[in-house]
């Protein structure tokens, strides 16, 4: 067993189990990681939330809000131990709005770029970083088309090159 990640809008290989709760659904996934995938969470679908709290997680890409209707979707990495990454890039709000990443307690996200509102149909997509690191090797872009927000409350983003509300009409906030 590898993860624990809560998403009903997850494409994992495998399903080793799958419990909901209230109105959120929580699946315990395992998965063959040889080969890397992309993680979606909330793709073709609203308030989804994935957790990783332990553990190397490894993927291609990683989507918070996939397509434009995917909103109020939340992906957290949190624990000391806990590293997400990404051999591509990392999109929160890719197509959709209100979506969230939040990194704490230790937490690691890795990733060549990260995107916070990526198209002209995402607004309102938010990553927080509190007490973890958000590591880019590439560029960090807050506001590419669409809005988006970057809350550092302690902890570490780092990025090789940083944009902040690209092209025109775009929003970003740090």
């Amino acid at each position: 067993m590898k993860t624990f990640r809560s998403d009903y809008g997850c494409r994992p290989t495998h399903f080793f189990g799958f419990l909901v709760t209230g109105f959120t659904a929580l699946s315990l996934i395992a998965f063959n990681d040889t080969a890397a995938q992309d993680l979606y969470v909330g793709s073709n679908s609203s308030s989804q939330t994935t957790i990783f709290t332990s553990e190397t997680n490894g993927y291609s890409n990683t989507y918070v809000g996939y397509n434009s209707g995917d909103s109020n979707n939340s992906l957290i990495v949190s624990g000391s131990t806990t590293l997400l990454t990404n051999s591509g890039g990392t999109y929160i709000g890719y197509g959709g709005s209100g979506n969230s990443m939040i990194i704490s307690n230790g937490g690691t996200v890795s990733d060549s770029n990260g995107w916070i509102g990526y198209t002209n149909t995402s607004s309102n997509n938010s990553v927080t970083v509190n007490g973890g690191t958000w590591s880019n090797s590439g560029d960090l872009i807050v506001g590419n088309y669409g809005t988006g927000s970057l809350t550092i409350g302690s902890g570490t983003v780092s990025d090789s090159f940083g944009v902040i509300g690209v092209p025109s009409g775009s929003t970003g906030s740090v």
